[in-house]
């Protein structure tokens, strides 16, 4: 339960060896195959997900269960939710054209981060 918790608390994306860090802040006799163990449990029940890598050679996870689109820069390998009430409308669209009951989604864009772009254009 600390594991998915503190997941979910977090507005950051982690990796694994970074949720193992904050959950052993609160449990220090934890280990990391059981963090590792536990989010692959709670990605197979479709209680988080695993966003895959963003350029760092990491796979990340988020905890939110809202709709939501990760936004992945490809430069720096920040994430960051978009959060857009219309998500919610496409969702409801998709399921009553397709007839399918959805359980969740997962979207992500990847571009440049607004910091990045700004550092772009300066060194140009």
């Amino acid at each position: 339960m600390t594991v998915f918790e503190t997941l979910v608390e977090t507005p950051k994306h982690p990796t694994a060896h970074q949720l193992y860090e904050q959950v052993r802040l609160k449990q220090p006799s934890i280990s990391q195959a059981t963090v590792y163990n536990t989010l692959q449990t709670l990605v197979t029940n479709g209680l988080i997900h695993n966003i895959g890598e963003a350029g760092d050679g990491a796979n990340h996870y988020d905890g939110a269960a809202d709709p939501h689109v990760n936004l992945i820069c490809t430069r720096c390998s920040c994430i960051e939710d978009f959060h857009d009430e219309t998500l919610q409308a496409v969702a409801d669209q998709v399921s009553a054209r397709a007839g399918h009951k959805l359980d969740g989604a997962h979207v992500v864009y990847y571009g440049l981060c607004p910091q990045c772009q700004a550092e772009s254009a300066q060194t140009k």
